[in-house]
Order: C-alpha cells, then sequence, then structure tokens
C-alpha cells in the first residue's frame, strides 16, 4: 500500500516535488546491498530493535521499495486521469475514488509487484 500512495504522488503529485522524491526514494537501488545491511544495523545497535527479524524486514522493505513503486507506476501511467476527475465530479471523496476507481484498476500490477518481491525474497 505504501507504494501504491508513493506511485500516485509521483506520478499525479506536485510537479516540483516529484523529481526530488523519486530520486530520495530510489537511492537503495544505488547502494549495494551490503552497505545498506550494514548500515541498518549500526543504526539499529542501541535501539530495541538489534538482534530482531523486524529489523532484517525493514532492511528489506527499505532494499526493494522502489521495484514495486516502478511497477505500479507503469500501471499508473495507463490510467487516464480522466477517470479520477469523473469521480470528484461526482460527488467522491479522494478515499472513495482510490478505492472504487484506482485500486481495482491497479490490482494486477499489485499483484505482480507483490510476486515480484515474493520471487526475490525467497531467493
Amino acid at each position: 500500500m505504501i507504494s501504491v500512495l508513493q506511485a500516485y504522488y509521483v506520478n499525479r503529485g506536485n510537479r516540483r516535488r516529484r523529481a526530488l522524491v523519486d530520486a530520495v526514494l530510489s537511492l537503495p537501488l544505488g547502494i549495494p546491498g551490503i552497505i545498506l545491511g550494514l548500515g541498518f544495523l549500526i543504526l539499529a545497535i542501541r535501539t530495541p530493535l538489534y538482534s530482531t527479524l523486524a529489523i532484517i524486514l525493514i532492511a528489506y522493505v527499505a532494499r526493494f521499495f522502489p521495484f514495486s513503486t516502478r511497477t505500479i507506476s507503469a500501471m499508473l501511467l495507463a490510467i487516464n486521469p480522466e477517470l479520477e476527475q469523473s469521480a470528484r465530479a461526482s460527488g467522491a471523496s479522494w478515499l472513495q475514488t482510490m478505492r472504487y476507481v484506482l485500486l481495482p484498476l491497479l490490482l494486477p500490477a499489485i499483484i505482480a509487484g507483490w510476486l515480484m518481491l515474493f520471487v526475490i525474497f525467497i531467493r
């Protein structure tokens, strides 16, 4: 769900901040996995997360978050913004527009992103 919100913001959000948000959230792609893992481990030494499985989950989410965002973003580009605008003009709130218009259309991309990440995690 976080990837859906980020892909939505990168494609339909504030034009000035789109590039900056996309660049910052794509940084883990350019950092080697060992360096990122050691960074999270050093960051968590003085916290209750140290020596738990939660730190592995956080590191995996940070490392592979851009992959799922890119998958969903590609599908979001194929959806015409006029569908959202017509729902909003009909009186639907932003949340209703997301739930009844965008999420059913994005469901194949969400499943594809989940399956791609599942294969990467199992490997």
